[in-house]
């Protein structure tokens, strides 16, 4: 008789009450949680491939979360709209480094703060967060919003406990990210008052999309 699957690690978030351990040259204020209206998040440490982003990077979820993307990609191409993984789990380490990246280029720590989350704060340390694109764009920008692929989630996502993080007008004062996904079962809406689903077959082969030479990798998103 083979061993029962181990559960996998769900995690949770708590929240912060002292500043955060940072490189010396790298500050977050410490009420910055709650001026944010955001908890620390908890790293991930089961985590399964969904695949390679655009830019080369391999792309890890929580394995629910995993599960949940897939079924809805394959929706959504059934549907005829493609979407393109670009960014899931990300690690508190890499978030530091994210932030000392874009303060070397000579922004301002409060400029990044409003695109970039403090490390500790990002949903994508949960390994529940993904960044999405589509076959039209895989920029991490505002124009993935006037996409057919967006309204599509719009409508559809809910559906596989996806959930739009940082719409406009948000309540954590972050600039509004239409590629921002996070999977949140526990605010799934009934399927009563969910649209129907096409039924259309097609492949479900997700794209690789090229990069052209010389253009820089999207550093991160919340």
């Amino acid at each position: 008789m083979s061993a029962a699957p181990s559960r996998p690690h769900q995690a949770r978030a708590t929240p912060v009450t002292q500043p955060l351990p940072l490189p010396p040259d790298l500050v977050i204020p410490a009420d910055y949680g709650a001026v944010r209206n955001l908890r620390r998040q908890r790293e991930c440490r089961h985590l399964v491939s969904i695949g390679i982003s655009p830019s080369g990077r391999e792309i890890r979820l929580a394995p629910r979360a995993a599960q949940a993307w897939r079924h809805l990609r394959a929706a959504a191409l059934r549907a005829g709209r493609t979407l393109v993984p670009i960014s899931g789990f990300r690690s508190i380490q890499r978030q530091r480094e994210i932030i000392q990246e874009k303060l070397a280029t000579g922004e301002s720590l409060p400029s990044i703060l409003k695109q970039v989350a403090a490390p500790g704060f990002s949903e994508h340390h949960t390994g529940r967060a993904l960044d999405i694109g589509s076959d039209h764009t895989d920029d991490l920008s505002a124009n993935f919003a006037r996409t057919s692929a967006f309204r599509w989630l719009r409508i559809h996502a809910p559906r596989f406990g996806f959930h739009l993080s940082f719409p406009r007008k948000n309540p954590h004062g972050i600039v509004y990210e239409p590629w921002h996904w996070c999977w949140r079962p526990h605010l799934r809406t009934p399927r009563k008052n969910l649209p129907p689903l096409s039924t259309q077959a097609v492949n479900t082969t997700p794209p690789t999309l090229p990069r052209p030479p010389g253009r820089r990798p999207h550093l991160a998103s919340f």
